[in-house]
């Protein structure tokens, strides 16, 4: 008699024990879940932190007079994702090293229904250490962008072939901005990326007849995609690439240590582009150079020594006498 209620008493303790140890599993259970989302969402982060770039990008449509302008939106959301989505090299970079970029699309003409001619203002900037400062470093203005997208387009890719002008084009000034902004720090660091923009630019040569990629086209060639990536190529325009690193990573960067010493730096070496206006004053990567440059170049010598400011007046006005107006700031 006294056996049954000692087994009443151990089926409830099993129980009880059971239910105890049922808890603990779901518990264990959901720590697990969650600690394995967590590191999905790990993996996910920092596969997203493999992309270069921060870049947006806005189309303007004013001058198109259609009813439903839903494909100039669409525009701007499939553009922006294929430049900030793609992978363009193998550096890896962390969210805050993104490559900051705008890209400002001016739609012309839409010859036909998906056909668009247009202007491309793009800009690029990098952080300048130990500041909250942005040095601009990539400022580029292509009047031959001129493309075919519809709605939900895909944006397909390929390195060694031409798919569409559009994705040629974005990739294009991708790996133009990726390698400006390795060359600001590390001498000549934009190797690979120039030598993908110069494959872009030389198949799509190939196709013939596409505006804004053969540098010997005449009209606006001069002045165009080609010649932009031919003259980073140009051994005797390297003063250019070179200037990139000893002006950003030489100059700018120690400007909070010692200003007079970085200001007397980014003169030195910009007087070393003598030898390339005296070259080719019409040098589309000299004019680049100067657009990205002229108005933070005027606002650092304003704060130099009477001496210096003269001398930076003098050598900026003579190198680029189409900003002059803006290096008269200099010495007032």
């Amino acid at each position: 008699m006294l056996l049954k209620p000692i087994n009443s008493i151990v089926n409830h303790l099993l129980q009880a024990v059971s239910a105890v140890v049922s808890v603990h599993i779901q518990m264990l259970a959901k720590k697990m879940l969650v600690l394995t989302s967590l590191l999905l969402a790990l993996l996910v982060i920092t596969e997203a932190q493999a992309q270069e770039l921060n870049c947006t990008v806005q189309v303007n449509d004013a001058q198109i007079d259609v009813a439903d302008k839903r494909v100039f939106r669409e525009m701007e959301r499939a553009f922006t994702a294929f430049m900030n989505n793609t992978t363009w090299t193998d550096q890896n970079y962390d969210f805050n090293e993104k490559i900051d970029c705008n890209m400002q699309i001016t739609i012309n003409t839409m010859p036909s229904v998906g056909t668009y001619t247009g202007t491309l203002v793009i800009r690029a900037v990098r952080p300048v250490f130990n500041t909250s400062y942005t040095s601009s470093i990539f400022t580029f203005v292509d009047r031959d962008f001129n493309f075919s997208y519809v709605e939900a387009q895909p944006l397909d890719f390929n390195i060694n072939a031409f798919n569409n002008n559009i994705t040629s084009m974005l990739a294009f000034y991708a790996y133009m901005v990726v390698g400006m902004d390795n060359d600001s720090f590390e001498p000549l660091g934009g190797n690979f990326a120039f030598q993908q923009a110069r494959t872009i630019a030389q198949i799509a040569q190939q196709q013939g007849g596409i505006p804004g990629w053969d540098p010997a086209a005449g009209g606006n060639a001069s002045r165009n995609r080609g010649a932009l990536i031919e003259g980073v190529f140009n051994t005797r325009l390297q003063t250019l690439r070179d200037l990139m690193y000893n002006y950003h990573r030489l100059g700018m960067d120690t400007f909070t240590a010692d200003a007079e010493a970085s200001r007397k730096i980014i003169l030195e070496n910009i007087g070393a582009l003598k030898q390339v206006r005296d070259y080719n004053p019409s040098s589309i990567l000299l004019i680049t150079f100067f657009d990205s440059k002229a108005i933070e170049l005027a606002n650092m010598f304003q704060q130099g020594s009477p001496q210096v400011k003269q001398q930076a007046y003098n050598l900026l006005t003579t190198l680029d006498p189409s900003n002059t107006e803006k290096y008269r700031a200099i010495l007032q």
